[in-house]
């Protein structure tokens, strides 16, 4: 019924040992909704940025572009590397959470402006 993430487990510019971390904003000026210093927030230190980024879909995504990390530094943090992105989490689970939040958010804005 909704599609879940999954492309991006198997993203073609994955080195030996790396897994795909997300897609941060590249330096194009046409893009400037995406902040080319999120790469840059990213504290993996064997974190590497790829050529090109895709959506879940495996479609290309301009002005953005893919960060990975190695598996094992991953691990050493506690993190599982295979549930960066858990077949459960769907469509309608982000635009339920989104939504919630732009609720609390407006009613937080409601009370102070009242």
């Amino acid at each position: 019924m909704f599609k879940t993430w999954s492309f991006n487990k198997n993203h073609p510019e994955t080195g030996d040992g790396e897994v795909f971390l997300t897609n941060v904003g590249d330096r194009d000026p046409e893009f400037r909704f995406f902040d080319e210093d999120d790469y840059l927030h990213i504290g993996w230190k064997t974190k590497r940025k790829g050529n090109v980024a895709y959506d879940i879909n495996g479609k290309e995504v301009y002005g953005m572009k893919p960060v990975f990390v190695q598996r094992s530094e991953l691990e050493k943090g506690g993190i599982d590397p295979d549930n960066l992105w858990p077949a459960n989490v769907s469509y309608r689970r982000i635009i339920m959470f989104v939504a919630g939040v732009i609720v609390i958010l407006a009613i937080i804005a409601f009370a102070i402006l009242k």
